[in-house]
């Protein structure tokens, strides 16, 4: 008991000195290493330098691509350039904002939660936040019920209040008349 207890305290000591956003890259790279902390510090340490060095490029080997998605890095200035324009397009559609951004949902929503939401980027959320909150009345005739919401801003329609009335849901994007006259001026 002592034995496998003294043993497991380098790891627990390794673990316990990776940041947050490391820990399932640290612990994934402890796997691959055997559970030797020594080969795994190299080995975390090397990734470090080789993502430092691949940032730019897309090359990279499949376990550093594999590594960048476990982890929760922050980031970059390019990546959150990208993040912006992409949550303005997609709005919370994770998927294709992280596609955009070239990296995965968990790295886009940890940004989303701890820095675009409540940290640097929270002006532009709040602007962002009320292009996301649909009218919950028909812009005609001011009543609520089942509405068609447009996608491209907050107002919502009877399928009836629409001239010329639509006589289905619309399947794909929609967009209302004044979102379409704003489309045709750009």
């Amino acid at each position: 008991y002592r034995e496998a207890r003294d043993r497991d305290k380098p790891v627990d000591r390794y673990i316990a000195s990776l940041r947050t956003y490391e820990k399932d890259r640290g612990m994934a790279t402890l796997h691959r290493c055997g559970y030797d902390v020594s080969s795994a510090k190299r080995a975390f340490d090397r990734s470090n330098e080789d993502h430092e060095a691949s940032a730019s490029s897309s090359a990279d080997d499949d376990a550093t691509a594999n590594d960048r998605d476990l982890e929760g890095r922050p980031l970059s200035q390019t990546e959150r350039a990208s993040f912006d324009d992409a949550i303005r397009i997609h709005r919370k559609q994770w998927t294709h904002i992280a596609n955009d951004v070239g990296t995965s949902r968990a790295r886009c929503l940890v940004h989303y939660y701890s820095r675009f939401k409540a940290g640097e980027g929270r002006g532009a959320y709040s602007k962002q936040k009320k292009s996301w909150e649909q009218s919950d009345e028909c812009e005609v005739c001011h009543d609520g019920g089942d509405l068609l919401c447009c996608d491209g801003c907050v107002n919502a329609y009877h399928v009836g209040c629409i001239d010329p009335p639509l006589r289905e849901i619309p399947v794909g994007q929609w967009f209302c008349v004044e979102c379409m006259k704003k489309k045709k001026k750009k």
